[in-house]
C-alpha cells in the first residue's frame, strides 16, 4: 500500500471513528417519536449498545480499483466503540476506543503498523457521534428531502436525505460534499439502513458507506473495547494534511 492510498485508509478510518457516516442534520420523523415513546422500545435509547455492518467503497487517484471493504460495529456507550475492517475475509484494520482509559487506537494490520490517541478517561466523549441514533437527537430540525417509502429486507421503510455541513467531517483531504440518507422502521422507527457518500478533491475522491444489519439493546464485555498493540506493529507517524 503506498503512502497516499495509506493516508485515503486512515482518513476514511477517521471518518467511520470520529464522524461516523450518518449525518449532522437530520429531521424527527413521525416514526421516531413513536420509537422514542414506547417504553418497552430499547431501539432508541442511545444508552443502550448495538452492532451493525457497514459496507464501503473507496476511489481516488493511484488506486488500481476501488477499495472495498466490510466493516463490523460495536458500540457501547459505558465502555466504548470498536470497528473491525475486513477484506476478502481478512481483518485488515481496527479501530478500538475504549472510554474508559481514554485510548483511540489504530491498527493496520496488513502493514503491521499502528497510531494511538490520548483523551481525559471516563464515559463515552461529549460529542462523539458514530452512534446514528445520537446524531439523529442533536439534529432533528436540520434541513431534509423526505423520500418515498420503501421495502428493505422485508420492512416497510421512510427515509429521509440531508446534505451535511463538510466541516464537521474529519479528513485528510478536502472535502467537497456529505450526502446521508436515513432509514427507519415504519412500524417502530429503529433505523433499518444508513447510506452515505463523500466526494472530495473536486470528486477526485469518493467514499461510499452502507451500514446495514442493526441489532440493538446488544449487552458488552468491557473487554471486548480492549486491544494489545502486537510486538511486531511499528507506530506510525501520521503527517500532517
Amino acid at each position: 500500500m503506498n503512502r497516499a492510498i495509506m493516508r485515503l485508509a486512515v482518513a476514511a478510518a477517521i471518518l467511520l471513528a470520529v464522524a461516523s457516516g450518518p449525518s449532522e442534520f437530520v429531521v424527527r420523523t413521525r416514526s421516531v417519536a413513536r420509537a422514542q415513546e414506547k417504553k418497552d422500545e430499547k431501539a432508541a435509547d442511545p444508552n443502550t449498545g448495538y452492532t451493525a455492518r457497514v459496507r464501503q467503497t473507496q476511489v481516488a487517484p493511484g488506486m488500481p480499483r476501488p477499495m472495498e471493504t466490510t466493516t463490523m460495529i460495536r458500540e457501547s456507550p459505558k465502555y466504548g466503540h470498536r470497528a473491525d475492517s475486513y477484506e476478502s475475509g481478512r481483518v485488515t484494520m481496527s479501530i478500538c476506543n475504549d472510554y474508559a482509559d481514554g485510548t483511540l487506537l489504530f491498527l493496520f494490520h496488513t502493514t503491521k503498523t499502528y497510531t494511538c490517541r490520548k483523551r481525559s478517561p471516563g464515559s463515552r466523549p461529549a460529542g462523539q457521534t458514530q452512534d446514528p441514533r445520537l446524531t439523529l437527537q442533536q439534529a432533528l430540525t436540520g434541513q431534509y428531502t423526505k423520500l418515498a417509502r420503501r421495502t428493505i429486507d422485508g420492512v416497510e421503510a421512510e427515509g429521509i436525505e440531508v446534505r451535511e455541513d463538510t466541516k464537521g467531517h474529519k479528513a485528510n483531504f478536502k472535502t467537497d460534499s456529505v450526502t446521508t440518507q436515513y432509514w427507519s422502521s415504519v412500524e417502530t422507527g429503529c433505523l433499518v439502513l444508513v447510506e452515505q457518500t463523500v466526494l472530495g478533491n473536486g470528486g477526485a475522491i469518493r467514499i461510499k458507506a452502507v451500514t446495514d444489519q442493526f441489532r440493538w439493546d446488544v449487552p458488552f464485555d468491557p473487554n471486548e473495547f480492549k486491544v494489545r498493540i502486537p510486538p511486531s506493529y511499528a507506530e506510525m507517524k501520521l503527517p500532517k494534511p
